[in-house]
């Protein structure tokens, strides 16, 4: 199995790239889209508050279908064809969002129908772009990265850390420069403006996740369904171990657990947190349960006191 390039300048640079074009244009979108249903709807909340259920809803009803679709498609196929149409999804309900924002009179004189008919086309649209974005992330980052990186763990942690942080990154710079443009061309422009955004953005995206599969041959290989190579590898060094392993073999699955962490990108520093977050909780809930004890005890003396005056 082929590795990827280690450097920054190599293959792993195309990943970072197009990763950071796909999540600027979903976070623009999903700070702009909070905004347009607050103008759409000024004088209630039933629309985000709908907007808001029907996406946690669909993501928990389709999410395993969609893992389970691209699972079973051919790589470049399945980034690519997920790729198109999350672009095409929000493209589409910027336009809606923009026509409505422009034309409100003359649609909302038609009849209540036609308002109804515009904040389901909004919903419908932003549900096929969340879903159609989780594909390409499953695609791409559970997938394409861990076939890139073969059995070389230590590359697999550095890869996923590194579009760990640009999520971080685009999650506090994306909204701050969509509000910025916001503020100068208007929100219906700004529905306009993300939409051209993602647009252009996919001919870049496209581009670079072709060039990638062209660089690794490995991406090329016909994937095994369900699991990866790397996972399975190291979870077959666990399984063949017994339930109570002789102390000489304690060493080979502790290596087996850590190759395991290394994969899906756990840092010793994200344990030690764990264990610190740990610790905090079950102090908290302790002391909590003390001063609920302590209370308890407070209010029965007080009732036996009063009882016995």
């Amino acid at each position: 199995m082929g590795g990827c390039c280690s450097g920054p300048s190599g293959t792993n640079f195309f990943i970072y790239f197009s990763h950071l074009l796909s999540a600027w244009g979903d976070r623009m979108w999903s700070f702009g889209v909070g905004l347009f249903l607050i103008n759409i709807s000024p004088e209630s909340l039933q629309l985000s508050a709908s907007y808001g259920l029907s996406m946690g809803i669909s993501t928990l009803l389709f999410g395993s279908l969609v893992g389970d679709i691209v699972d079973k498609s051919a790589r470049l196929k399945a980034a690519q064809i997920a790729l198109v149409l999350q672009n095409l999804f929000v493209l589409l309900c910027a336009i809606v969002v923009y026509f409505f924002l422009v034309y409100r009179g003359d649609i909302t004189s038609v009849g209540p129908w036609a308002r109804y008919l515009v904040y389901g086309l909004i919903i419908i649209l932003s549900i096929m772009s969340r879903l159609t974005s989780m594909a390409r992330k499953i695609a791409v980052e559970n997938d394409w990265i861990v076939q890139m990186c073969g059995s070389d763990f230590d590359l697999l942690a550095t890869m996923t850390a590194t579009l760990r942080r640009i999520d971080l990154v685009t999650q506090i710079l994306a909204p701050i420069a969509t509000g910025f443009i916001m503020s100068f061309i208007g929100v219906e422009f700004g529905a306009l403006f993300i939409g051209a955004w993602n647009v252009f953005s996919v001919f870049g995206e496209y581009y670079l996740l072709w060039k990638v599969y062209n660089t690794v041959p490995s991406l090329r290989e016909v994937k095994d369904l369900r699991k990866s190579e790397t996972f399975q590898a190291a979870q077959e060094k666990l399984d063949p171990l017994p339930e109570n392993p002789a102390e000489g073999d304690e060493p080979s699955k502790q290596a087996a657990e850590t190759d395991l962490h290394k994969a899906e990108g756990i840092t010793e520093e994200d344990k030690d947190l764990d264990i610190t977050a740990n610790m905090v909780l079950r102090s908290s809930l302790r002391g909590i349960h003390d001063i609920g004890a302590g209370e308890f005890t407070d209010s029965r003396l007080v009732k036996k006191n009063v009882q016995g005056e």
